[in-house]
C-alpha cells in the first residue's frame, strides 16, 4: 500500500512540475476532486509512516508541486466557508491538525 502511495505522488509530482512551471497560479491547473482526493489520502499515508519533520522534508524536497497544487485543490473543493482551512486539509489527509502541523505543511 505505501509504495502505491509513494509512486501516486512521485506520478504526480512528474505530472504537475511542469504545469507550474507554466502558469502564473497554481489554480490555473486542472485537477479534479478526485485526484485532489488521492493525492491527500496519499500524503496523509506519507506523514502518518514518517512522522511530522521527516514526512514535511521528504514533500518539500521530493513532491513539492504535488502539494503545493493539492494544497490549492484543496481549498477549491474541500473549503466549507465554516470552520477555516486547515481543517479541510487535515481531513483530506486523514489527520486532525494541531497549529504546529498547520504551520509546518
Amino acid at each position: 500500500m505505501l509504495s502505491k502511495n509513494y509512486a501516486l505522488l512521485r506520478d504526480q509530482e512528474s505530472r504537475l512540475a511542469p504545469l507550474v512551471q507554466a502558469v502564473e497560479l497554481l489554480g490555473e491547473i486542472p485537477i479534479t476532486a478526485e485526484a485532489c482526493q488521492q493525492l491527500g489520502k496519499a500524503i496523509g499515508l506519507r506523514l502518518r509512516s514518517l512522522g511530522l519533520t521527516e514526512a514535511v522534508r521528504a514533500i518539500k524536497n521530493r513532491y513539492p508541486c504535488a502539494f503545493a497544487v493539492f494544497l490549492v485543490a484543496q481549498g477549491v473543493y474541500g473549503y466549507d466557508g465554516r470552520g477555516g482551512y486547515w481543517p479541510g486539509v487535515g481531513q483530506a489527509i486523514g489527520r486532525s491538525l494541531d497549529p504546529n502541523w498547520a504551520r509546518e505543511l
